[in-house]
């Protein structure tokens, strides 16, 4: 959990997970995360397109990250 936020050009912008403080320690601050959500296989990862992120090799870990598609995307680590 070292990059909060992740953005690659003509890729995605990754979100979610923490939120900001104004100040204190530590600015960022993980909010609560409920149960994974079930992969759903077929759903294509194209061009401006909002999708859960997940943690490589596990289908079914998304929880409170997503990303916007700014290109055509497809498979792993997208």
């Amino acid at each position: 959990e070292d990059d909060k936020r992740r953005a690659e050009l003509n890729a995605v912008v990754q979100a979610g997970g923490f939120n900001v403080t104004a100040s204190g320690d530590p600015i960022f601050n993980s909010i609560q995360t409920f149960a994974a959500v079930v992969n759903e296989p077929g759903n294509t990862n194209v061009r401006g397109t909002i999708a859960m992120a997940k943690i490589g090799g596990q289908p079914n870990s998304a929880t409170n990250q997503f990303f916007f598609n700014l290109a055509d995307n497809s498979g792993p680590p997208y």
